[in-house]
C-alpha cells in the first residue's frame, strides 16, 4: 500500500492492542494505529483520525462491539470492522457480523488478521464500486426516463399480442387516452378503421423478419374521435434468449403535416383547374383571331396582302396548339416534345398538301416548359412554311427533316432541314433582311441558343441551347 493503513483499535487492554500491531507489523503492513475505548474517544477518532478499519475487542468497561457498530450505522459510517475476541462464543460473534462487521477472530489465531483487513478493504472496494456503478445506473435511468416522459414523440412497447405495454406520456398528451385507458388494450384498437388492414400486414412482415424500411404513415382516432396521423418506426423485441416477445418503437405525430399537405394538394388542384381553363380561352381566342384573319383574307385582291395574313394565321395556329396541349395535359408545367411536334408538322404539312414532299421526324422523348417550346415552334412554322413555298421548285423528292435530341452536355440540339434549292445567296445572320429571317433571329435569342445555316445540299438551320427545364 502506497499510503499508511489508519487503523483504529478498540481495546482497552494495552497489551492486547501491542500484540495486534506487532502482528500486523510482522505481516509487513504499512499501517498507523490509534486506540479507543469510551464511546467519545470513537466518535473523535472517526472524525479526527478518520480510520481506514476498525479492529475491536467485543467487551470492554465502557464501550462493547455491539454498541461501536450501533453508533456506526446511526451515523452511516461504513467503515470496515472485524471482532477480535479471545472469549465469547460463536453466536455472540455471528450476532455482530449481522450488525455489520465484517469478520471475526479468535485473539489466539491473530496469523489470520493480516489476510482478513485485506479482505474486509477488498470487500468494501467492491461494495463501494457496485454503489456507484448502482448511482449511476439509477440516474442514468432518471435521465433517460426524463429523456423519454418529455420527448414529443410518442414512446411505446407492445407484447406478443400486439397489447401495449409501455406508453410514455406524449401517448396521453397527443390522442387524450390514459395510461389506464390504454395499457393491456391491442394498439390496433386505436388504428383508424382503414388502416387496420395497413398495420396488420407491416407486422406480419415483423414476424417473419421481412424487410419493412424505416417508417410508415399510419392514421389513429383520438379520443374525441379526431383523425391523427403519426410515423410509425416498430421494432423487434427480443428477450436474453432471442426470442420475439413483442416491438417497440416511436409514433411521431405528422397531423399538421399531413393537414397542410392536404390544403396545398387542393389549392394545387384549384389552381391547375384555373389554369386549365386560361389555357383552353387563350387557345380559343386565338382560334378567333386566326379565322378573323382567313375570312380578312377572303376580301382581299392583293396575293402578297393574303401571303401575309395567312403567313401570321400559321403562327397564331402554332402558338394555339401550344396552349392545346397544355389544356390537355395533366402536366401544366411541361409539353411533350415529340406528341406537341407530330401535330405542329402535321398542321403546316396540312395547309400545303399539294406538295409531294416527305416528312421525317427524329424527336426524342423530351419534355420542355413553355417558353421553350413556344418559340421552338414558331421557328419550325417559319422554317417549314418557306420550304414549302420556295425550296422545292424543280426538285423531284422533296424531303423535310425535323431533328430535336440531346448532345452530351444535356443540351438540346434543334434541327430543321429540307434537299430543296437551298438560297441563292446565304443569308447573313447578323444582319437578317427578311421579316422571316429576323424572326427566327429573335426568336434564337429568347433561347440562349447557338444558330448555324448551312446553304448546302438545301438549307439546314441547326439550333443548339441549354433548356430551363429537361425531363
Amino acid at each position: 500500500m502506497d499510503q499508511a493503513l489508519h487503523i483504529l483499535l478498540l481495546e482497552d487492554n494495552v497489551y492486547d492492542a501491542e500484540l495486534i500491531e506487532r502482528e500486523l507489523h510482522k505481516a509487513k503492513l504499512h499501517f498507523v494505529a490509534k486506540r479507543a475505548d469510551t464511546r467519545e474517544e470513537l466518535i473523535t477518532h472517526i472524525s479526527e483520525f478518520a480510520p481506514d478499519i476498525i479492529i475491536s475487542d467485543f467487551s470492554m468497561p465502557q464501550l462493547n462491539a455491539i454498541e461501536a457498530l450501533e453508533l456506526l450505522a446511526e451515523h452511516e459510517h461504513k467503515i470496515p470492522f472485524i471482532l477480535v475476541t479471545g472469549s465469547q462464543t460463536e453466536e455472540v460473534a455471528v450476532d455482530c457480523i449481522r450488525k455489520g462487521a465484517n469478520d471475526y477472530i479468535l485473539k489466539h489465531s491473530l496469523t489470520r488478521l493480516p489476510s482478513a483487513i485485506k479482505n474486509a478493504l477488498k470487500n468494501q472496494e467492491v461494495e463501494r464500486e457496485k454503489q456507484l456503478a448502482e448511482e449511476q445506473l439509477k440516474h442514468s435511468e432518471e435521465r433517460y426516463r426524463f429523456v423519454v416522459e418529455n420527448i414529443g414523440e410518442v414512446i411505446f412497447q407492445t407484447n406478443e399480442d400486439g397489447e401495449f405495454t409501455f406508453l410514455n406520456s406524449a401517448w396521453e398528451t397527443i390522442t387524450g387516452y390514459t395510461n389506464l385507458e390504454s395499457l393491456q388494450k391491442p394498439f390496433t384498437h386505436f388504428l383508424h378503421p382503414d388502416d387496420r388492414a395497413v398495420v396488420f400486414t407491416l407486422y406480419q412482415k415483423i414476424w417473419h423478419n421481412e424487410n419493412i424500411g424505416k417508417t410508415y404513415e399510419v392514421r389513429f382516432k383520438a379520443k374525441d374521435d379526431r383523425e391523427l396521423w403519426f410515423e410509425i418506426n416498430p421494432q423487434i423485441l427480443y428477450d436474453e434468449r432471442n426470442n420475439i416477445i413483442g416491438t417497440f418503437g416511436s409514433l411521431r405525430d405528422i397531423t399538421d403535416q399531413k393537414l397542410s399537405e392536404q390544403q396545398l394538394k387542393a389549392s394545387l388542384e384549384e389552381k391547375d383547374i384555373l389554369l386549365k381553363e386560361v389555357y383552353h380561352r387563350v387557345k380559343n381566342n386565338l382560334q378567333v383571331i386566326a379565322s378573323m384573319l382567313s375570312i380578312q383574307a377572303m376580301y382581299l385582291d392583293d396575293d402578297q396582302m393574303k401571303k401575309i395574313l395567312e403567313d401570321s394565321q400559321n403562327r397564331i395556329f402554332s402558338i394555339a396548339l401550344v396552349h392545346q396541349k397544355l389544356y390537355a395535359s395533366n402536366d401544366l408545367s411541361s409539353i411533350a416534345v415529340d406528341d406537341y411536334f407530330k401535330d405542329l408538322v402535321g398542321q403546316i404539312s396540312g395547309l400545303y398538301g399539294g406538295y409531294e414532299v416527305m416528312i421525317d421526324l427524329d424527336i426524342e422523348n423530351i419534355k420542355l416548359d413553355i417558353d421553350t417550346i413556344m418559340p421552338m415552334g414558331l421557328i419550325t412554322n417559319e422554317v417549314m412554311t418557306n420550304s414549302f413555298k420556295y425550296a422545292f421548285a424543280g426538285v423531284e423528292g422533296g424531303r423535310i427533316e425535323v431533328n430535336i435530341n440531346k448532345n452530351s452536355r444535356n443540351q438540346v440540339v434543334f434541327k430543321i432541314s429540307d434537299n430543296g434549292r437551298g438560297f441563292q445567296e446565304t443569308p447573313d445572320l447578323k444582319r437578317p433582311k427578311s421579316l422571316g429571317m429576323q424572326l427566327i433571329n429573335l426568336l434564337a435569342s429568347q433561347l440562349n441558343a447557338e444558330l448555324t445555316l448551312e446553304n448546302k445540299n438545301g438549307v439546314t438551320y441547326t439550333l443548339v441551347f441549354t433548356a430551363k427545364s429537361l425531363n
